[in-house]
C-alpha cells in the first residue's frame, strides 16, 4: 500500500502526508508532513495572456468580475491567483490554468519591430506577446536541440564602414555565391540563427529579431507575401549583425541601416546593376522580381539608390504603384513561393522525442491549445496538423 498521500489545499497549496512505521517495542507510528509549495501564479504570464488576447486590464477585470485595482495587483505580483482565479483566467483567456503558473518573462524590447506607423499600442503588444510565447517555447527546446554555431560576423557601422560594406562582408563570410540568394532562410539558419514564421493576425507587423539564451531568433509574419518575408528576414539579420551589442529603441537611423544592409545583401550593387539597366516596366520588373526574389518596389528603390533611375522616373513608378494598389499587394502572376524553415521544426521534433510524445501532443508541453499552436506557431507542421 502506498504510504504517501498528496493533497492540494483550497488556495492551490500542495502538501504531502507521509506515514512511516518504526518498528520498536512500543510500535510507535510517526506521521510526517512535507510542504511542497503552492501553485503560485506568475504575474508576467498573466500579463502575457491578457495582452495576447488584445485586452486591457479594465476589460479583463470586468470579465473576471474583479476591480481593475485587483487586476493590476495580480499582474504586479502583489496578489497571487488561487485555483479559482486561475480557472477563471483560463476560461476568459482561452489558456489552461497551468499557462499562468509557468516560469517565464515578457519579451525584452531590445530589438526593433519592422512595422507600420499606423499600428496601435494595443495591437503591438498583442503581436509582441505572440513572439514572447514562442520565445518561451524555444527556451525550453534549446537544451534538447542542436543549433549551428554562429558563423556571421558582428560588425558595427562606422564612418569608414557602411551597412553595404557589412552586407558584402557577411556574404563573403558565409560563402554565398554571386547573384540572387536562392534560399535566404537556409543561409540564415546555417549561420546560427533560428528563423520562425508566426501568424501575427495582421499585416502591419513584419517581424522582429531578438536574442534568447545567447541565440538569435528572427520572427517573420507568415501573412505577408514571400517578397516581404525575405526582406524582413534580411532586415532583421542586419540588425543582429550590426546592432547585436546595441539595443536601439525607435531609432530611425538604425532602421535605415538595416534596410541598406538588406538591400545590398539581397541585391548586391555590383551584381544587379546590369539587370536594372534595361528599360524597366511592369513586365521586366516582374521578371527581375522572380529572379532576385524581392518585390518590384524594392527593385525600383534599388535602381534609384544606384543612380540608374532618375527622381522623376522613381516618382512616376511609385505613384502608379500606389494608384494600382501594388504597395499593398503586387500582381499575383509575379509571385514566388515562400521559403520554409527547417531548424525550428527540427527543434520541435527533437523536443517531442525527448519528452516521449507525438508531434500532435507537443502543444500540451507548452500549455497551449492544439489548434492555436499549429495555426500560429506550428511552422511547417501547420498544414499537416491543422485542426478545424
Amino acid at each position: 500500500m502506498d504510504n504517501r498521500i498528496c493533497n492540494r489545499g483550497r488556495q492551490g497549496i500542495i502538501f504531502v502526508i507521509e506515514f512511516e512505521y518504526i518498528e520498536s517495542q512500543l510500535g510507535i507510528f510517526f506521521v510526517k508532513f512535507y510542504y511542497l509549495g503552492a501553485m503560485i501564479s506568475n504575474p508576467k504570464m498573466i500579463t502575457l495572456g491578457r495582452e495576447s488576447r488584445g485586452l486591457t486590464q479594465k476589460e479583463l477585470a470586468n470579465l473576471l468580475n474583479i476591480t481593475q485595482g485587483s487586476m493590476s495587483k495580480l499582474e504586479q505580483g502583489v496578489l497571487h491567483a488561487n485555483e479559482d482565479m486561475l480557472s477563471l483566467l483560463g476560461r476568459e483567456l482561452k489558456y489552461p490554468p497551468s499557462f499562468f503558473t509557468q516560469k517565464g518573462d515578457i519579451l525584452p524590447e531590445n530589438f526593433l519591430y519592422r512595422k507600420k506607423v499606423s499600428l496601435s499600442g494595443t495591437m503591438l503588444k498583442r503581436q509582441s506577446s505572440y513572439m514572447a510565447i514562442c520565445r518561451l517555447m524555444v527556451q525550453r527546446m534549446i537544451s534538447t536541440s542542436f543549433v549551428p554555431l554562429r558563423r556571421f560576423p558582428v560588425i558595427q557601422v562606422t564612418e569608414e564602414v557602411s551597412p553595404r560594406d557589412i552586407a558584402n562582408a557577411v556574404r563573403e563570410q558565409l560563402d554565398i555565391p554571386k547573384g540572387p540568394i536562392l534560399n535566404l532562410i537556409e543561409v540564415v539558419e546555417k549561420s546560427g540563427i533560428i528563423v520562425i514564421g508566426i501568424d501575427l493576425d495582421t499585416d502591419k507587423v513584419a517581424g522582429k529579431g531578438i536574442i534568447t539564451e545567447g541565440i538569435p531568433i528572427i520572427y517573420y509574419n507568415i501573412n505577408l507575401p514571400a517578397d516581404r518575408q525575405r526582406f524582413t528576414i534580411a532586415h532583421e539579420f542586419g540588425h543582429i549583425v550590426m546592432h547585436l551589442n546595441v539595443f536601439p529603441d525607435g531609432d530611425t537611423q538604425v532602421e535605415m541601416e538595416a534596410n541598406k544592409f538588406a538591400s545590398e545583401f539581397l541585391m548586391p550593387a555590383a551584381q544587379i546593376r546590369q539587370d536594372l539597366s534595361v528599360p524597366l516596366n511592369l513586365s521586366s520588373l516582374g521578371a527581375l522580381k522572380k529572379k532576385w526574389k524581392v518585390s518590384m518596389s524594392s527593385l525600383i528603390i534599388r535602381a534609384k539608390d544606384l543612380g540608374i533611375m532618375s527622381d522623376r522616373e522613381f516618382t512616376f513608378f511609385m505613384s502608379r504603384f500606389s494608384q494600382w494598389g501594388y504597395k499593398m499587394r503586387e500582381p499575383a502572376q509575379f509571385d514566388f513561393l515562400p521559403e520554409e524553415t527547417s531548424l525550428y521544426e527540427e527543434m520541435i521534433e527533437r523536443f517531442a522525442k525527448y519528452k516521449g510524445v507525438e508531434i500532435i501532443d507537443v502543444p500540451k508541453l507548452f500549455y497551449l491549445d492544439q489548434k492555436e499552436f499549429f495555426e500560429k506557431y506550428g511552422g511547417n507542421y501547420r498544414m499537416k496538423y491543422m485542426i478545424n
